[in-house]
């Protein structure tokens, strides 16, 4: 890899990965962009998320979702956090691979039941139970592994010392930014 093709870090993983939490900790220290891919799509489409899952269906969530990461501009280095179901869509991993590069924030199951908590998992469209999320997170363990860096997030890590690591695994500090 070159570092001149990164120009955007991607930031994948499961629903309460924390890919918001360190996007926007490692965009600071980058002085970067921060882009949630989730929350552009809500403003994009002027629903949330749950709404558009409710009326529009997944489907139709996943085109906008790929239209907002098209969208977002070349020139501007930019961290963005994907949804937890980007990397489904070939063309969505293709678009990622060309302008920049994935880092896949690995966390165990228990922590993402931990951090969602009972709250958090009813605003998630895609979490309707325990034993349907387990699933779709084994599921999706297979997508995220194609990720060019993987970090492992422990509990006890705060999000600056993720932000940390990614940034000394991928050492951007090499980049011209």
């Amino acid at each position: 890899m070159t570092t001149s093709r990164i120009r955007h870090i991607y930031l994948t993983g499961f629903m309460g990965a924390g890919k918001s939490t360190v996007g926007r900790a490692l965009g600071q220290r980058l002085g970067w962009v921060f882009l949630d891919l989730d929350a552009s799509v809500a403003e994009r489409c002027q629903m949330s998320i749950p709404r558009i899952f409710a009326e529009r269906g997944q489907e139709w969530f996943r085109q906008q979702e790929h239209d907002a990461l098209a969208a977002i501009p070349r020139r501007t280095n930019t961290v963005v956090a994907v949804g937890g179901g980007a990397l489904e869509r070939p063309d969505n991993r293709r678009l990622m691979r060309q302008r920049g590069v994935t880092v896949w924030l690995d966390v165990p199951f228990s922590l993402i039941l931990q951090r969602l908590g009972d709250g958090g998992r009813q605003t998630r469209p895609l979490f309707s139970d325990e034993q349907a999320a387990r699933r779709l997170f084994d599921e999706r363990r297979s997508q995220y592994a194609r990720a060019e860096y993987v970090v492992q997030v422990r509990a006890e890590l705060e999000p600056q010392a993720v932000a940390d690591d990614i940034f000394n695994l991928i050492g951007i500090q090499k980049c011209a930014i």
